[in-house]
C-alpha cells in the first residue's frame, strides 16, 4: 500500500461525513431553523432575532434538534425544556461542530439554553 492510500482514504471519509451532514440538513422537511441569540442583561424579552448575535444555529428535524456551532468555544452546557414536558441536559464540546438533541415532538413551546464555561448564555425559542 502506498503512502497516498491512507491520505486518500482519510480524504474520502471526511468528504463522506461532510456530505452526510449536509444531506441531513437539506432533508429537513419543514426547514424549521431555530434562531439562537445571546441572552444579555438588559436585552428586551424578545431580542432582535438576527444570526449575528450567536455562533450557534439549530434546526428541528423530526424528533430531534440538530445544534451546530460555527466557532470553537470549548465545552458548553445545553438545556432543553418544553411546555410538553421535555427536559434534556447535556454537555456539548463545540470542537465537534454539532450534536443531536432528542425531543418528544409533542406540540408546545420549547426553550433551548446554552451556557459557555465563561458564563455567557444563549437562548433559542420555538413552537411545535
Amino acid at each position: 500500500m502506498s503512502r497516498k492510500t491512507p491520505r486518500t482514504l482519510l480524504a474520502v471519509l471526511l468528504v463522506t461525513c461532510l456530505f452526510q451532514h449536509v444531506d441531513t440538513l437539506a432533508k429537513t422537511p419543514d426547514g424549521d431553523e431555530i434562531i439562537i441569540v445571546r441572552a444579555e442583561e438588559g436585552l428586551p424579552p424578545n431580542p432582535p432575532r438576527t444570526p449575528d448575535f450567536s455562533p450557534f444555529f439549530a434546526y428541528h428535524y423530526e424528533e430531534q434538534i440538530i445544534l451546530c456551532s460555527s466557532a470553537s468555544l470549548g465545552v458548553i452546557d445545553v438545556k432543553l425544556v418544553s411546555s410538553a414536558g421535555d427536559y434534556y441536559t447535556c454537555v456539548f464540546d463545540t470542537e465537534n461542530g454539532n450534536i443531536l438533541l432528542p425531543i418528544s415532538g409533542e406540540s408546545g413551546e420549547y426553550l433551548l439554553q446554552l451556557t459557555t464555561l465563561s458564563g455567557i448564555r444563549y437562548i433559542g425559542k420555538f413552537i411545535l
